[in-house]
C-alpha cells in the first residue's frame, strides 16, 4: 500500500513523443459508441482500440458498454459502422470487437509479459478523439498490482467493490480517449491495454496485462450485433477524480460547417470575381443615378416640386439587384468560413485536452496565423470600414424602384446614397488591393481547412 500512495507525492511528467511506428499507429483505431443513436441528446464515447488480426478490434469493455451503436475510424481510411461483438469480460474491463472491413489492417502482436521498471513504453491512442497521440511511459513495479489496492492520498479505496483483478501499474495520465489503446515494447508487442487513470499531486494510470487479453481471444466467440447485445453492468469504476469515460457529444453545427467548407470557400473564390465583374456596371449606374436626381441650378425648397427629377435607372436595377445578392452570399460564406476557423481557438483551453494534442493545436493555430496575419482577423469589409448592413440595403432601395421623392431634403438624401454606393463599390471595382485581400483569404482558408480536416474528431466532438 505504502507503494501506491508514495506515488501520488511525486511529479510524474508524461513525456509525449511523435515516434516513427507507423505499422503501431495504423493498427490502432478511433472507437466511438453510442448508447442511444437516434437520441441527438444523449452522449457518446470515445476511446481507442487496436487490431489483432482477423479484423478483430482489442478494446476496453467500458468504452463500448451499453452501446446500441458502434463507429471505428482506422488512421486511414472509412469509418465502419459493420461491428459485433466477439467477446467481452466485464472484471477484466476488456472486449473484443469484430469488424471484418477493418481486416487488412496491421495486426499487433499481444505478448504475456511484465515489463521492468527501467522499460520504455509507448502508450498510442485517440487523445481527446484525435489520433496518433503517442506517450512514453514506464511500469511502477516489475509485477502486478490488485486494483483493490488502489488508495488516494487520504488513503481512501478507489475499488472498494471491484474483484481482485492484477493490473500493471504506469507512471502518467491515461488521457480521455486513450482507454483501450496499447501499451507496446521497443519492438511494438503489445503488453497491456491503458484502462484508467488517478491524477492527485502527481499521476498514476492502470492497464490491463497482456495475458488477459490471449485468455480472452481464446474465448468461444458470441459475434452478437450491437443493436440487441445485453450488455452486462461494469463491475468497477472510480467514484471521484478521473472519470474513465470520455463522454463527448457532436456538434452537428460544426459538422456542417467542416462538411461544407471546401464548397464554401471554392464558392467564395467565384462570388469575388462576379463581385468584380458587375462591379464597373454598378459604378456606370450609379453615376447615373447621381445626375438624374441633381434639379437645375438655384432650385430653392419652396420651388422644388417631384417633376423635376428622372428616374432613368431602370435598365439598371436588376444589376443592382444582382449585386445585392452576390455581396450578400459573399459576405455570408465569408462568415461561416471564420466561424468554422474561430472553433480552433476554442480547442486550445479545452480542459481535457492532453498536453501533446493541446500543443499540436496550439502550434497550427500559430502557424496559421503567422502566415497569414493580414487577413487572419478582419474581413476585407472590416479594413476599408464598409457597413455590410447599409450597403445592401441601398442596393436593394434602388434596385426595388424608384425612390420616393417629395423634397429636396429627399433628393440630398438619395443622392447621398448613390454616393455612398459608388465609393463603397469602388473598393471591389477591379480594384487591385482587393484582388491581392481576395488571393491571400483564399489561401488562408486553404491552410485553415486542412487543419480543421486533420483536427475533425476535436471540433467536432465536444465533452459532454
Amino acid at each position: 500500500m505504502k507503494r501506491l500512495l508514495a506515488l501520488g507525492a511525486v511529479c510524474l511528467a508524461l513525456c509525449p513523443a511523435r515516434l516513427a511506428a507507423a505499422p503501431v499507429e495504423q493498427s490502432v483505431v478511433t472507437i466511438r459508441a453510442m448508447p442511444n443513436p437516434s437520441d441527438p441528446n444523449t452522449y457518446e464515447k470515445q476511446g481507442t482500440g487496436f487490431h489483432v488480426g482477423g479484423g478483430l478490434i482489442v478494446t476496453a469493455f467500458h468504452v463500448v458498454q451499453s452501446a446500441r451503436k458502434i463507429e471505428i475510424a482506422p488512421a486511414q481510411g472509412e469509418i465502419t459502422t459493420d461491428v459485433k461483438v466477439r467477446a467481452i469480460d466485464a472484471m477484466h474491463d476488456l472486449a473484443v470487437l469484430s469488424a471484418q472491413k477493418l481486416s487488412t489492417l496491421p495486426a499487433l502482436y499481444v505478448y504475456d509479459r511484465i515489463p521492468s521498471e527501467q522499460e520504455e513504453l509507448r502508450m498510442i491512442g485517440s487523445a481527446a478523439g484525435l489520433p496518433g497521440s503517442v506517450y512514453l511511459v514506464h511500469s511502477v513495479h516489475h509485477s502486478l498490482v490488485e486494483i483493490t489496492q488502489f488508495s488516494d492520498l487520504s488513503g481512501n479505496s478507489l475499488f472498494p467493490n471491484a474483484a481482485p483483478v492484477q493490473v500493471l501499474q504506469i507512471q502518467g495520465i491515461i488521457y480521455g480517449g486513450i482507454s483501450g489503446g496499447p501499451i507496446v515494447s521497443s519492438n511494438g508487442a503489445v503488453l497491456a491495454v491503458a484502462d484508467g487513470s488517478l491524477a492527485e499531486g502527481g499521476a498514476f494510470g492502470w492497464a490491463i496485462p497482456s495475458r488477459e487479453i490471449e485468455r480472452l481471444l481464446r474465448s468461444p466467440p458470441t459475434l452478437a450485433g450491437i443493436e440487441n447485445y445485453r450488455w452486462p453492468e461494469f463491475p468497477f469504476a472510480p467514484d471521484r477524480f478521473r472519470a474513465m469515460e470520455y463522454r463527448v457529444r457532436k456538434n452537428s453545427a460544426r459538422a456542417n460547417l467542416l462538411s461544407n467548407f471546401t464548397k464554401t470557400r471554392n464558392r467564395l473564390g467565384s462570388l469575388t470575381e462576379q463581385i468584380q465583374s458587375l462591379s464597373l456596371r454598378i459604378d456606370n449606374g450609379l453615376s447615373v443615378c447621381d445626375v438624374s436626381l441633381r434639379p437645375a441650378p438655384g432650385i430653392s425648397e419652396s420651388e422644388f416640386t417631384p417633376d423635376m427629377v428622372t428616374d432613368e435607372l431602370s435598365e439598371w436595377r436588376p444589376d443592382f439587384r444582382r449585386m445585392a445578392d452576390l455581396l450578400s452570399q459573399r459576405y455570408g460564406a465569408e462568415h461561416d468560413l471564420r466561424l468554422a476557423a474561430g472553433s480552433l481557438n476554442e480547442l486550445v483551453n479545452r480542459a481535457t485536452l492532453a498536453p501533446d494534442v493541446a500543443k499540436r493545436v496550439q502550434s497550427s493555430i500559430s502557424q496559421i496565423d503567422l502566415s497569414h496575419q493580414a487577413v487572419a482577423t478582419d474581413s476585407y469589409e472590416d479594413s476599408k470600414g464598409i457597413n455590410q448592413e447599409k450597403t445592401l440595403a441601398d442596393l436593394r432601395s434602388i434596385a426595388n424602384g424608384p425612390w420616393e421623392i417629395k423634397t429636396m431634403d429627399d433628393v440630398n438624401n438619395a443622392r447621398s446614397r448613390c454616393s455612398d454606393l459608388k465609393a463603397t463599390v469602388s473598393e471591389y471595382m477591379y480594384n487591385f488591393e482587393f484582388q491581392q485581400w481576395s488571393s491571400a483569404e483564399l489561401a488562408y482558408f486553404d491552410d485553415v481547412g486542412a487543419v480543421l480536416q486533420n483536427l475533425y474528431p476535436l471540433v467536432v466532438y465536444v465533452p459532454a
